[in-house]
C-alpha cells in the first residue's frame, strides 16, 4: 500500500495564493479497508441499523476514498448514518475507504470508547455483533410463553429420540419429554469464535444423557425451526406453543358419532406434572381407577389407549424414575369428540 500527501491550497480573494503556505497532511491506504470486506459490511450494517444496533457513531468523522489502484480520490467530511449510508452504498467494488483515527463510538449503555486502528474497530463491532445474535437467539429459542421445541421424526437420524420434546425456561432451565419419562437439565446459548452454540446438559445418567449432553452448533434458527449440528449429524426441531392445559385430554373420535377414540396419554404428561424443584427424573404410567394406580397393577398402554366410555376418567402414577419412589397420582379424563374431515 502507499502513503500519499493531499495538497491544501488556501486561497483568500484579496490575497494571492500563491502567496499562502501550502499545507501537506499524510494521507495513507495501508489500513484502507476495501468496499468488499467484512468490515465494510458491518460499517454498512452500522449506518442503515439493520443488523448491528449496539453501536452508533459518534459525528463527525473523516474518510478518505481510494481508488483501485490505491490512489486517493477524496476527503469526505461524515455528520450523520444517512451521509454515510449513502457514501457507503455508492462506492465502487474496487474502492476502499480509511478512517481518520482515532474516532469514538457509543454503546447501547451510553458508555463511550475510543477506537485508534481498523483492528480494535472490527473487535469492537464483532464484540457487538455477537451481543446482538446471541440476544436475538435466546429471545427465539428460550421463548416467554409455554412452547416445546420437538425433534422431527426422520428415518435418517442415528438415534431413536425422534418426537423428543423439549420445554425451555427463561431461566435456562429445561424439561426434556421422551415416551412417558421426563428429564430435567439446563439449555444455554453462547456465541464463540462467531458461532452460535447450544449447550445442552440432562442431569439424570441415562441414553437420553448420554445423546443429549453436548455441545451442539447452531446451523439455522427461526421462531418455527431450529437446527442444531453435533458434527456428524443435524437434529431438526420445531417450536410448538399451541398446548391447551386443562384437566381435559381431547381426541377426535376414530368413527364420527361413536364417541370412541385414540388417546396419545403421554402427550398430556406436561399438563400434569407435580409442582417441583427437584431435578429428579420423572417415570408416567397410566390406569383406568386408583386402586390399580395406587398398587401399580393393570396399567394401560400410554401411546395409543382406547377409551371405554366418554368422557372417561384416567389416573397418572407419577415416580422418580431412578428410585421408583411415588411422587403423586394425578387424575384427569379423556374425551372424543366429533371432528369436521379436511
Amino acid at each position: 500500500m502507499k502513503s500519499y500527501f493531499l495538497l491544501i491550497i488556501a486561497c483568500y480573494i484579496t490575497v494571492a495564493c500563491d502567496q499562502e503556505p501550502i499545507n501537506y497532511i499524510e494521507v495513507d491506504s495501508s489500513n484502507a479497508i476495501a468496499v468488499n470486506s467484512e468490515l465494510y459490511q458491518q460499517f454498512q450494517d452500522i449506518a442503515t441499523d439493520n443488523k448491528i444496533e449496539c453501536i452508533n457513531f459518534i459525528y463527525n468523522f473523516t474518510l478518505y476514498v481510494f481508488d483501485e489502484n490505491d490512489e486517493f480520490v477524496e476527503s469526505i467530511e461524515l455528520n450523520n448514518d444517512e451521509e454515510f449510508s449513502e457514501l457507503l452504498h455508492t462506492l465502487s467494488d474496487d474502492f476502499s475507504i480509511s478512517i481518520s483515527y482515532p474516532i469514538r463510538s457509543e454503546l447501547d449503555n451510553g458508555e463511550l470508547f475510543e477506537v485508534t486502528n481498523n483492528q480494535e474497530l472490527k473487535n469492537a463491532i464483532d464484540t457487538c455483533y455477537a451481543l446482538e445474535v446471541l440476544g436475538e437467539c435466546e429471545d427465539v429459542i428460550v421463548q416467554d410463553e409455554i412452547c416445546f421445541w420437538t425433534v422431527a421424526e426422520t428415518v435418517n437420524y442415528d438415534h431413536p429420540f425422534g418426537g423428543t420434546q423439549f420445554n425451555v425456561n427463561e431461566d435456562g432451565t429445561v424439561a426434556l419429554f421422551y415416551n412417558t419419562e421426563v428429564y430435567f437439565g439446563t439449555w444455554i446459548v453462547y456465541y464463540i469464535e462467531n458461532e452460535l452454540h447450544l449447550n445442552i446438559f440432562i442431569a439424570e445418567p441415562s441414553d437420553i444423557s448420554e445423546f443429549w449432553n453436548q455441545d451442539w452448533k447452531v446451523i439455522q434458527y427461526t421462531e418455527q425451526q431450529l437446527i442444531i449440528s453435533n458434527g456428524s449429524e443435524n437434529i431438526e426441531l420445531f417450536s410448538n406453543c399451541d398446548l391447551p392445559c386443562n384437566n381435559v385430554l381431547v381426541t377426535c373420535e376414530d368413527i364420527s358419532g361413536t364417541g370412541i377414540g385414540t388417546f396419545d396419554l403421554s402427550s398430556h404428561i406436561y399438563c400434569l406434572m407435580p409442582s417441583s424443584s427437584t431435578i429428579q427424573s420423572l417415570q408416567f404410567s397410566f390406569y383406568e381407577n386408583l386402586s390399580d394406580a395406587e398398587n401399580e397393577t393393570n396399567a394401560v398402554f400410554s401411546s395409543a389407549y382406547i377409551n371405554t366410555m366418554n368422557p372417561q376418567s384416567l389416573y397418572a402414577r407419577i415416580e422418580e424414575l431412578s428410585s421408583g419412589n411415588l411422587v403423586a397420582i394425578m387424575p384427569f379424563e379423556i374425551l372424543a369428540e366429533t371432528c369436521e374431515e379436511d
